[in-house]
């Protein structure tokens, strides 16, 4: 699911709907251009009733009667609306485990058939978008909002919806949500393989929010033993009966969530370099924005832009061809497994053997991962490259960036913390899977963060690929989104 957000202009106060993928928008209307603030935090949205009170009752006074209850009349309606968490999120799995293998052997007079057991890995990506309710307390019939198509758009939280409906309270809190989104995706969606030795997941970009949708809680007077009704606010759907005592205290409780739930309102800032005040390169999907004019770069953090540190690799001698820079996150990681602390790329050859090229110039180096911070599909395709990059650690060369004015900068899509929440999926994929002394080693590995650097690669473009000269990287320049 993909959604629009409905917004007023700060500039000008323009109705506007905007991707909720996009980081940077611009108005139609007065021309401005502006930041997204907020995303990182758990932010409330509301989904606005389609039906009015009356259209609501008329649609229950029709089920009644196509259910020859003729004696039944809806009486007292309330406009209540229902929490539900929703969690996005990029699901990684990976496992290593002991697989059966068939095999047929045949001698000249008889066909034998047997099973042997062999080392393997198995690895898994997905995109995940999963809604629950908030609220344990109550049942309306409505389990999930996912794959409703009466949802087109959703708009910000508005605490003057009390003046036309009523707010419930949730029970679930966010830490709470996490966890049960968290074990729900790992048991139905996990690898399930038997003789597994151990496994891995990981939830990458995870964007947690809360959306209040729209239901009609109606008191249903003159039959014994029902109640009440709710009906969809949107879709005008009579759902299951509820106990009418309860929903109707619930919904007359006028409860404000900003107000208990750590939640944050989304904001806007303007899109400008803060140093020279000139506009930033208008990339609506982007993380990072490097200043055309000062080449400085920014990230937004807690409502304002915090500077980036990045380098430029120098071309190598004979790159021939136009130069596309990539950007990748450098990460200066230690890796502790037990009493032994990895630095290095001589320890870290230690703990993963016959998974380096054998010469290295220079094996004491700092210990590097890198996490491609470009957008490229398919995910899988994402995880080999930087697989690839980490296994090279290339030795790189610094350009000033003064030396390379018209160099042109692929888009970051990819968060300096989620490049970290990477590092062990990368690690996972260079472990030779039939080796138990680098598996025992990748099980009890833990990985600390000792320094963040983005890094722009040049990448040649070589017609159908762009390719790395330093490493030999390659990938189709068709599944690269460089805005």
């Amino acid at each position: 699911m993909r959604f629009e957000i409905d917004i007023k202009c700060p500039q000008c106060n323009a109705a506007l709907s905007v991707p909720e993928d996009n980081y940077i928008f611009k108005c139609g209307f007065c021309d401005s251009t502006f930041h997204v603030t907020g995303t990182n935090e758990v932010l409330i949205y509301y989904l606005p009733a389609k039906l009015t009170r009356k259209e609501a009752r008329i649609k229950v006074r029709a089920g009644l009667m196509k259910s020859k209850k003729t004696s039944a009349r809806p009486s007292k309606t309330l406009l209540a609306y229902v929490p539900f968490w929703r969690l996005r999120a990029m699901f990684f799995d990976f496992a290593f485990f002991l697989e059966q293998i068939q095999k047929i052997q045949e001698t000249k007079s008889k066909t034998y058939r047997t099973t042997e057991v062999e080392d393997a890995k198995e690895f898994r990506v997905q995109d995940m978008d999963v809604t629950f309710p908030a609220d344990e307390s109550s049942d309306f019939g409505l389990k999930s909002l996912s794959y409703r198509t009466e949802i087109k758009s959703l708009r910000l939280f508005d605490p003057r919806l009390t003046d036309d409906g009523a707010i419930l309270p949730p029970t679930i809190n966010a830490a709470k949500a996490l966890k049960m989104a968290r074990s729900g995706i790992y048991s139905k969606f996990g690898l399930k393989l038997e003789h597994t030795a151990f496994s891995e997941q990981r939830l990458i970009s995870k964007v947690l929010s809360m959306i209040y949708y729209p239901i009609f809680v109606i008191k249903v007077d003159g039959i014994k033993g029902l109640t009440t009704l709710t009906v969809d606010g949107l879709s005008g759907r009579i759902m299951r009966p509820g106990s009418a005592a309860d929903l109707i205290e619930l919904a007359e409780t006028n409860f404000v969530p900003e107000r208990k739930v750590a939640a944050k309102t989304m904001g806007f800032i303007l899109f400008r370099c803060p140093d020279c005040g000139w506009d930033l390169p208008y990339m609506p999907y982007n993380r990072v924005h490097v200043c055309e004019e000062c080449k400085a770069a920014w990230y937004e953090k807690k409502g304002s832009f915090s500077r980036v540190r990045y380098d430029l690799v120098s071309p190598s001698d004979g790159c021939g061809g136009k130069l596309v820079f990539m950007p990748f996150w450098r990460l200066v990681v230690q890796i502790d497994v037990g009493d032994f602390k990895v630095k290095d790329v001589k320890g870290f050859r230690q703990i993963l053997p016959y998974a380096f090229p054998l010469k290295d110039e220079n094996p004491d180096r700092e210990l590097c991962f890198y996490v491609p911070g470009f957008n490229i599909k398919p995910i899988k395709n994402f995880n080999e490259l930087a697989a690839r990059m980490t296994r090279f650690q290339p030795g790189i060369k610094i350009a000033k960036k003064e030396d390379l004015p018209k160099t042109r900068l692929a888009g970051v899509f990819t968060s300096p913390d989620d490049a970290f929440r990477m590092a062990k999926i990368i690690y996972l994929s260079l472990v030779p899977y039939k080796n138990k002394r680098a598996r025992d080693y990748a099980e009890k590995a833990k990985i600390k963060l000792l320094g963040t650097t983005l890094t722009y690669f040049p990448f040649f473009d070589d017609r159908m690929y762009f390719r790395d000269p330093i490493t030999g990287a390659f990938f189709q320049k068709k599944s690269v989104a460089f805005e």
